[in-house]
């Protein structure tokens, strides 16, 4: 197919590049971007980023990603900008109608993430493109939401769980602590770090 070029002269991920364009993929009939030069592609996903000589290819809803948190972050460069971000809720879609702010459909899971210096959000966001932040603070923070999702679902289906290392981890009870799933009563003296604790010591009980 003929190649349909266009230069990309601002966001910070392709300094140092001879060149950057779209192509038109002859195979698979999809806009790449592709950065000329060493390889140094700025995310790591299987779906989304191919090597192929001396050039980094990048899929269109990578680079609608970037483009897409650059323009509501403080920082312009990529790799402040995913300093400036956190996970603040989801959303389950069994209807697989929304897509993500890249483009891609058919999403289940739709993240909100929010700018924690101008309070900017991004919404809906899949679990793909939030890794492909490479943020290791957002990456446990992903990994909660989706250790808790994956909890709430067993729950849904069983009514009730043991206690134990193959839905609970100490991290994840300290995200429900965080996030307000453990609440104030009588039997807790009205507060919720008490039940928190006693879940850790139980978890740390079993889990030996």
């Amino acid at each position: 197919a003929d190649a349909r070029a266009v230069h990309v002269e601002h966001h910070g991920f392709v300094a140092g590049a001879e060149d950057a364009e779209f192509v038109e993929h002859a195979v698979i009939g999809q806009e790449m971007l592709v950065v000329a030069g060493p390889d140094h592609a700025v995310v790591q996903d299987d779906e989304s980023v191919a090597r192929v000589g001396g050039f980094t290819v990048m899929a269109k809803n990578s680079y609608a990603l970037i483009g897409r948190v650059l323009d509501a972050s403080e920082a312009k460069s990529w790799e402040k900008a995913v300093d400036e971000w956190e996970i603040v809720g989801y959303v389950e879609d069994s209807s697989l109608t929304e897509a993500c702010i890249c483009g891609k459909e058919n999403l289940r899971y739709l993240f909100t993430i929010r700018n924690v210096i101008n309070g900017n959000i991004l919404y809906p966001i899949g679990s793909s493109c939030i890794k492909k932040f490479e943020h290791d603070a957002l990456a446990d923070e992903l990994q909660c939401w989706q250790d808790y999702i994956r909890l709430k679902n067993k729950i849904r289906v069983t009514k009730s769980i043991a206690l134990n290392s193959i839905y609970f981890t100490r991290r994840l009870l300290r995200f429900l602590y965080i996030k307000g799933a453990f609440r104030p009563n009588k039997y807790n003296g009205n507060d919720p770090r008490n039940d928190y604790e006693f879940m850790v010591d139980m978890f740390n009980k079993r889990d030996k």
